[in-house]
């Protein structure tokens, strides 16, 4: 990166693809809710939260080399529910985590259907939002 200040910065790395499970009973084009693998955005030393994550000093154009992210799948779920409609209003639904620091980072969204009031937030982890 080129326009960044000198500072110390945290590194994250996100996957953004998802793993569907293997099912017995599914055939693979099924268009059915199927259970998949998501990948947890990681901090720099493989840390899931900011707390303990290291600090990596960085100037303009620099090469730092050693940093090395090993990507874990895990199960994501689905989150579903619904709300009072409001057809004249724009709702948002929003899943922030537990843990306040890097909060920003990792908050998922979902709009809802002002006909139906129904939302859905695909690839939530378990454990991490509140």
């Amino acid at each position: 990166m080129s326009n960044i200040p000198r500072g110390k910065y945290y590194i994250q790395a996100r996957c953004n693809q998802t793993v569907p499970l293997p099912h017995a009973f599914l055939r693979r084009t099924s268009t059915l809710d199927v259970p998949m693998l998501i990948y947890a955005p990681l901090f720099y030393q493989a840390l899931r939260n900011l707390a303990g994550a290291a600090r990596v000093e960085a100037s303009p154009g620099a090469n730092i080399a050693g940093i090395d992210f090993q990507m874990v799948p895990a199960r994501g779920v689905t989150v579903r529910g619904r709300v009072g409609s409001a057809p004249d209003r724009n709702i948002q639904i929003t899943l922030a985590p537990k843990d306040p620091v890097g909060r920003e980072l990792r908050t998922q969204g979902a709009r809802v259907n002002a006909a139906t009031g129904e939302f859905q937030i695909p690839n939530v982890l378990p454990g991490l939002m509140s």
